[in-house]
Parts: structure tokens; sequence; C-alpha cells
């Protein structure tokens, strides 16, 4: 038996004062006596009469002193631990918080490892098809906010359909108003309890709530746990030794977990691997990494390759602020005007002849240029999978027939990015191959045009750019102008628009302000890649992309990101079909990452419902007990105290001595 009200015991000092009030007590007896003579001897009978011996036989006394003695361990609220059953109404709180997608063993298969979310949703699924069949059962979710799944619902499969599609959340987890809203359900409930099934992983207590019946914590996730957080990371605009520019990266990384582990930790300018380190961490050890010389790229990842418990911050994403270079793919069999005007575009060139290659060079690319690519030149289902998804600027190149002069006419320049302070006033063009727009290029239209002849066509396929020089720039003085380098210029900054700027880092659920262009018609979230078990989940859902909130048809500019961790494309759809492209990286709750670091809950009683612990009327995590919850023993108390004093006016009214 245990008491929540220790302090109470002091009321049992009432018990020697009704003792002391009956040997107090005077009692006087009518006694006839046959002579005055006789007074005396009944006088000294009286004085001989100790005041102990009034005690004697006085079963009065007796049930009074009992009836205290219960009066007083009624307000110590006693309590004992009893076979759990669930009350009439059983809240159940599932939290399914980031820290809830850490890998625990299975205790029905030893070898095996669950998610803690999951042994929850099995432990709660139990509960429904256990105890608690045929109570009304209320499911609640942590998140952002909390989520009431159903309330009141006496149907089990519809209960266990709820529990079944609770998936993790990996933001910001409102714990105390999750807590506030359970109690907010159950405060006129006499018959309920609430049940929480977390691994008290939690970012905030619960002071200043109360509650009015029973709260079970049923714990889940075994200690210790493995893992190595990715605490921070960043790259930067530098010059290596040469006095070239070089990008630079630094990493903090921590480990969150109770033992020591060995992983490597790898860098890669965009899907491409750039430096591989191996570092040992102790307990609790943060260490910070350095790397230079990175080749500019789209994005960077920082990839923890640790087989720890807790997979959504082992990746990490960063961006270089400003402006950078672009990647440029030349395929020719050599321009040194082209090549030269690109790298006046601050384009990093990677020139390669196509020609006997199977498949383009490893790497990732802004744009390809195919300068005069012979016929059947980059011809494998590598090289044109590349041409569909890069944007692909094509001189002379992708087209066949025979080339002939140009019409003597004036050119014709109409508006596009690509002709912006374009003239080409006094321009040669020895030869050029005739297309039909129409036809050859439907995916476009003539920006440059010699008569009816297009020079210069540009436009959008599948969502990317195009640009098509229908002449050879070596059959032509264009390379001699001053105009060329504008040209390129333009072209590179067209072509390269499309590509992926960067929004920055949000944590998981939470809204961002999007620059929405004002031709945008439609937009979506395109997870490029995804942390943990998100992936998988995502990709067996079938999910390539996710719609962008709209209202009044017209996209948002302020967005609530994505819920699982990764990098994803903010992709905007034109008027034209043109599409904007911006990088995201999408992370967990960084609180989240400290697995191993368990808070004590504790829930305050404001009523007569014992506790789970003598702690203040508090209960703690670690004093539950499976299968068991406390059962309190004050209505049995009440019950027999009643009895007693049934029993008690019986006794007055038939004399209060025993026989």
């Amino acid at each position: 038996m245990q008491f929540q009200s220790l302090v109470s015991l002091w009321f049992g000092l009432t018990l020697p004062a009704i003792v002391l009030m009956y040997l107090l007590k005077r009692k006087y007896v009518d006694t006839e006596v046959p002579s005055h003579l006789l007074w005396n001897r009944v006088l000294r009978s009286l004085e001989a009469n100790r005041p102990w011996q009034r005690l004697r036989n006085q079963l009065l006394l007796i049930l009074q002193l009992l009836t205290a003695a219960l009066l007083v361990l009624a307000l110590m609220q006693p309590w004992i631990w009893a076979e759990s059953g669930a009350k009439g109404h059983l809240v159940l709180v599932l939290d399914r918080s980031a820290s809830m997608d850490a890998l625990t063993p299975d205790p029905e298969h030893s070898k095996e490892k669950l998610t803690r979310l999951e042994l929850a949703k099995r432990k709660a699924a139990d509960v429904v098809k256990g105890g608690a069949n045929g109570s009304a059962v209320t499911v609640i979710s942590m998140g952002s906010q909390p989520e009431v799944l159903v309330s009141r619902e006496t149907t089990a499969d519809t209960v266990l359909a709820a529990i079944a599609g609770i998936e993790p959340f990996y933001g910001r987890t409102a714990y105390k108003e999750t807590m506030s809203l359970a109690a907010a359900l159950t405060q006129d409930d006499t018959d309920a309890e609430i049940r929480v099934l977390t691994d008290a992983v939690w970012s905030e207590g619960t002071e200043g709530l109360t509650f009015r019946v029973p709260v079970r914590v049923e714990p889940v996730g075994a200690n210790p746990a493995n893992n190595v957080a990715i605490v921070q990371f960043g790259v930067r605009n530098g010059a290596d030794a040469a006095g070239g520019s070089a990008v630079s990266g630094v990493a903090a990384l921590k480990n969150t977990g109770s033992g020591k582990l060995d992983t490597d930790v790898t860098l890669y300018a965009g899907t491409s691997a750039a430096e591989t380190v191996r570092i040992q961490l102790e307990p609790g050890e943060q260490r910070t990494l350095h790397f230079d010389n990175i080749r500019s790229s789209e994005y960077y990842k920082l990839s923890v390759d640790a087989e720890d418990d807790y997979a959504a911050d082992n990746q990490a994403y960063a961006f270089l602020s400003g402006e950078r270079n672009r990647r440029v793919l030349l395929l020719t069999e050599g321009n040194l005007f082209l090549e030269k005007a690109l790298q006046l575009a601050r384009a990093e060139v990677i020139k390669v002849q196509a020609a006997g290659m199977a498949a383009p060079p490893q790497g990732d690319f802004d744009l390809v240029v195919a300068d005069r690519l012979a016929s059947g030149a980059a011809a494998g289902e590598a090289w044109q999978r590349l041409f569909h998804e890069k944007p692909l600027w094509s001189i002379r190149s992708g087209y066949q027939g025979e080339e002939v002069r140009p019409p003597q006419a004036d050119y014709r320049i109409g508006e596009h990015p690509v002709t912006k302070y374009i003239r080409f006033q006094d321009t040669h063009i020895a030869k050029l191959l005739p297309i039909d727009p129409k036809d050859q290029a439907a995916w476009g239209q003539p920006v440059v045009s010699a008569g009816s002849q297009p020079l210069i066509v540009a436009g959008m396929e599948n969502g990317r750019p195009r640009l098509l020089f229908t002449f050879d720039l070596q059959q032509s003085d264009l390379p001699l102008r001053p105009e060329f380098p504008i040209l390129v210029q333009n072209a590179v900054d067209w072509l390269g628009s499309a590509q992926s700027a960067s929004l920055g880092h949000v944590i998981a659920g939470e809204k961002t302000d999007i620059p929405i262009v004002a031709q945008t018609v439609s937009a979506h979230w395109v997870p490029m890649e995804l942390a943990g078990s998100a992936a998988g989940e995502l990709q067996a859902a079938g999910q390539s992309y996710l719609p962008a909130e709209q209202a009044d048809g017209a996209v948002l500019s302020r967005q609530s990101v994505p819920n699982r961790p990764g990098l994803y494309q903010f992709v905007e759809k034109g008027e034209d079909g043109s599409e904007r492209k911006t990088l995201l990286e999408v992370s967990a709750d960084p609180g989240e990452s400290a697995i191993g670091e368990r808070r004590e809950l504790s829930f305050t009683s404001a009523s007569s419902s014992p506790p789970a612990t003598e702690q203040g009327g508090a209960q703690a995590l670690t004093e539950e007990r499976e299968g068991e919850s406390p059962y309190p023993l004050l209505p049995w108390i009440i019950g027999l105290v009643m009895l007693i004093v049934l029993a008690e006016w019986g006794v007055y009214h038939r004399g209060n001595s025993i026989s």
C-alpha cells in the first residue's frame, strides 16, 4: 500500500484525544441506599475506581477509535497497484516526434529492430484490443499542434485504423499543448484516464498543467541508443593556393548517443563524392571538420555513414550564397572563341569530344552546349537522357540536311533574354541549315531570323530551356564581333535560369516565404533526396512530387514546407510552360537528435485520484509497472466507515458496555 498524502498522518493525534475525553468524563450513576449511613461506603467505592478502569468493556469507544483511524487513513489517500483495466473513456496520446523515428530493439524479436513509433502503435493497438475493449477511445497525436484522430470512438476497427495511419512528424512538436488538450478533454469526466506512449525525449516540460484523471506514461524505446548528429554544415567561396576561386566547407558533428562510434563522413558536390573522412567520437564529443578546394556545384551534401539508431540527422545540405559559376559541358571538336566566351560568362567549362564516348562524363552539369555534333555522335541512351534532363544549347547540331546560303534580307530580332543588347549589325553568315520551326523545332520560336529562315530558335521542351543556332559559328564572323561575348552571356544566363537557386534551410513543417514569379500558374515540390525512412515511404507511396499551396487559383508566396527531411526543388511553371526551380533543405528539429536524453515526465493531479509515485502527487516515467495501474482505496474506506457508524448508532441505543 502507498499513500498520496503522508502529511495527513498528523490527524492521527485525534485518536489519543478521544481516549482522553473518555478518561476525563465524569459519570454519575443514580444509586438508592436504605440509609444515609451507607453513603460513606458508596463514596469510598467511587474513589477506589481509577480513571483507566472506565475504559473497560467500552464497545462504543472501540468503534469511535476505529472510525477515527479510518478517517485519518482516508485523508492519506491510500492506493495499491492493481491489474490495469481501461476506464469508460480512454484517451491515448501518441508521441510522433522525430525522435520516435529512432530504431529500438523489437521486444518480440530480439535480433530485429523497429522504430519507436512502430512500437508505440503496437502497444496502443494492444490496449484497444485488450483492456480497453468496450471503452470509448479518443486518440490524440502530437505534431506541430495536437490532432484528435478519433473522439470517444467505441468501434475498435475505427480506432485501430486511426492508430495505424500515424506517421512521424519531424518538425517542432507541441508536447505541452497536446497534454493540455488531453487534460481539457477529461476535465469533467470522472470515469476517464490518459495514457501517453512516448520515448520522453521532450523539448518542453509539463509545468502548470493539472489533470483531474489518472495519467499513465507507457515508455517506448530502449536505452542506451547510438547516434551521430550533424550539428552544423556550411560552405563559402574562397581562393585556392594559386589565387583562383575555390569552395571551402566546415561541419560540426556530435555523438549524442551512449557509445563510442567510428564512422565515415563524406562530402558531396552535387551527387559526386568530393572527400571522405573517417572519425571516431566518444559519447558526448563534438568535432569540427574542414574541407578545402571543393569544386563549384549546385548544392553540397554532408553524409554520415554510421549505422546508428536515428537517420534523420545523418545528412545536411549547404548552398553557396550569391551567384556561383555554372558548370557547362561543352561537346566540340574545337572552338576557341566559344570556349573563351563561356569562360568570360563565369562558366566552368568541361570540354569533351563526344565521338567515341559511349556515355557522358561523371558529374553534375548546369547546361550542355553541343557544337557541330557529328551525326551518330552522342547517340547512346545515356547521352540522350542527359540532353533530355539538362538545358541544351545546340550549335548546328541535332538536325540533318544540306546547308544553304541565308537569304539576302535584314535580320529580324525578337524580344527575348538571349537577344538582349544584340543587333547582329554587319554580321555575315556563310551557310545555315534550313528548318521549319513549326515542324522540326515546334518547341520554340525564332528569335533571330534572316528573312524567313530562322537563325536562332529559343523555347521550352519538357519544361527545360532549349536554344538552337542553325548556323556554324565557324562559318560566320559572329565570334569576331564585340557583341558575341554578350550573346554567350545572355544564353548562359537564360539557359541557367531554370537551374536551382537556394531558398536556404527550414525545419520540417514550418512555413517559409518564396518569391513567386508573376507568370507562375502552378507549383510543386520535387523531393530530390530524402533522409532516413522517409525516402522509402515516399517512393512506396508513388509520390514523385508534392503540390504547392494555392488560394483562389494563385500559388501562395508563403508555403508550408514538406514534413520529411531532405533536399527539395520548388518548381514553378509559367504560362508559357517554362519552369523556375529553387532548392530548399528541410531538416528535422535538431532538439530531437538527443535520442538518449529522456525527460522525467510529471503530471500533477488535482483530484483524489492517486498518482503513480510518491513524489508530490506526480507520476514518473520510471515507476510505471507493465500491465498495472494505481487503484485508490478511498471508496472502500468510506464504505467501511459508514458501516461502523451504523454499528455505533446501534450500540449507543442498546447500551455502550460489553456484557
